[in-house]
Parts: C-alpha cells; sequence; structure tokens
C-alpha cells in the first residue's frame, strides 16, 4: 500500500482492499507496544474471570463489550485518518483510557443491540419451524429444517453484518449504538448491500476470512492433539490474534461499507 498524501487512509486501503485491513489491523497492534499489551491483559483478565461461576456471565459480556470498544476506535481511526502517517501517530498517542471512555457506551449499545437482534433472529426461526404443519406436529422428518433455516438466517445476517459493523462504528453514543444494529432491518442497509461491488468485495473477503479461519482451527487442533495442556497454554498466543482480528474486520467493514457508498452515488 503505497503512501499517497493526497488521499486518505481509506482510499489507500482500498487499493487492495483484501490485503490492507490484515496489514493495518496488525500495525495497530505493534505501533504502540504498551498499549497492545494493556489490552490483551485486560481481555485476558476478563476471559478468565468469565470462569466463575454465577458472576462469569458479567465478565463475558465486559470482555464482548471491551473488544467491540477496540474495534470501534481503531476503526475510527482508521476512517479519519488523512494517510498511514496520521494513523501510526494517533495510535502511538492512544492510551487505554481513551479506548473505554470514548467507546464503552457506544459498545455497549451495540452489544445490547446485537443480543436483542439475536432473540428476534430466535423467535422468528421458531415461530418459521412451529407454524402450519411445523416441527411439533410432523414429528422427527421435520429436524432436518432447524439447522437448514438457522443457517439460512446466519448466512442472511453475515452478508448485511459489515455494513451494520461500519454504522456501530460511526455512532458516538449508546443509543446511535443500539440503533445502528436495528437498521438491520432498514431499507437503506439492504440496498447497499445489493450492489455489485459490494457483493463482490464481500464474497472474496468470506472465503478468505474462511480460509484463514480453516488454518487456524488446523493448527490448534494439531497443538490439542500434541498435548491438551499446551493447547490451554496457547490461548495466550491466541489473544493477540482475536485483538487484531476484531480490528480488521472494524477495517473491513468500513470499506465494505465505502464500496456500496460509492456504488450507490454511481
Amino acid at each position: 500500500m503505497e503512501q499517497q498524501i493526497d488521499q486518505r487512509l481509506i482510499d489507500q486501503a482500498r487499493e487492495n482492499p483484501i490485503k490492507n485491513p490484515f496489514r493495518i489491523g496488525w500495525e495497530f497492534f505493534i505501533l504502540n507496544k504498551s498499549l497492545a499489551f494493556m489490552l490483551m491483559g485486560i481481555y485476558l483478565l476478563l476471559l478468565f474471570l468469565s470462569l466463575i461461576p454465577a458472576v462469569g456471565v458479567i465478565f463475558s459480556i465486559l470482555g464482548n463489550v471491551f473488544l467491540l470498544a477496540i474495534q470501534i476506535y481503531a476503526g475510527k481511526l482508521f476512517y479519519e485518518a488523512g494517510g498511514m502517517q496520521d494513523f501510526a501517530m494517533r495510535v502511538k498517542e492512544t492510551r487505554v483510557g481513551d479506548i473505554v471512555e470514548e467507546n464503552t457506551k457506544t459498545a455497549t449499545g451495540a452489544y445490547l443491540g446485537w443480543l436483542l437482534l439475536m432473540f428476534l433472529v430466535g423467535i422468528i426461526v421458531v415461530v418459521s419451524l412451529g407454524s402450519g404443519n411445523g416441527i411439533v406436529t410432523r414429528g422427527v422428518e421435520d429436524i432436518p429444517l432447524l439447522p437448514i433455516l438457522i443457517f439460512l438466517v446466519v448466512f442472511v445476517l453475515s452478508y448485511v453484518f459489515p455494513i451494520v459493523q461500519a454504522n456501530i462504528i460511526f455512532a458516538s453514543n449508546f443509543k446511535e449504538g443500539f440503533f445502528a444494529v436495528m437498521g438491520m432491518f432498514s431499507a437503506n442497509y439492504w440496498s447497499k448491500a445489493m450492489t455489485g461491488a459490494y457483493f463482490k468485495y464481500i464474497s472474496l473477503l468470506s472465503l478468505v476470512l474462511v480460509g484463514v479461519g480453516f488454518v487456524a482451527s488446523i493448527v490448534f487442533g494439531m497443538i490439542f492433539n500434541i498435548s491438551p495442556v499446551v493447547a490451554m497454554f496457547s490461548i495466550v498466543f491466541v489473544i493477540p490474534l482475536m485483538v487484531v482480528f476484531v480490528v480488521v474486520i472494524g477495517i473491513s467493514s468500513l470499506i465494505a461499507n465505502d464500496i456500496a457508498d460509492e456504488a450507490m452515488l454511481n
């Protein structure tokens, strides 16, 4: 990705929209090593605390909100940066407090929005299976409908997911974060998702992400087969990859949304 002074960082990233989100996500992680270690430490602590019976669910929620706050902050830096040098300077000046104070409310609103959306989707799935001659009245032969229907719902939601995440990053408070998720039902999101340029980008990106996930699962499976104990300790190495991955998803979502917006104007 060549540095061009007259372009925003997002414009430069679009020159190679598959590779550059990974590169910029990694740069966010290594440009400020003290920040990176603090982010990893906080998330790792929340992850371990989530294993505590009864109260663990609270720390699990806090961990997810924390990751989402990181994504929102990094996404805003990426979107607003005038170039890679500007982005690097802002990352080096970032403190954990900046991420938590500026984005926790937005992240909490978005997280609750996702929970409500999943609840509504669950109700729709149950009602769809139970309507007419549904799963209860027709018996065992209808059981395969459940995984098929769930797969279709997940597929549809994941297709427009980048546009939703981009709007979460654009949000600035709890209310905006929450309604950015609820925008999943808006015609605006779906009309943007129906553009050919967006479809092409999301298709290519999905293939890459599936490939990365497949390789990661094979590597972790090999480590677990060698030694389950080593596999447990390998989570320390997985944490930085998770932080980078969250940032990559945020950057990719902004690029996808930008591509869709441009296609709508042309």
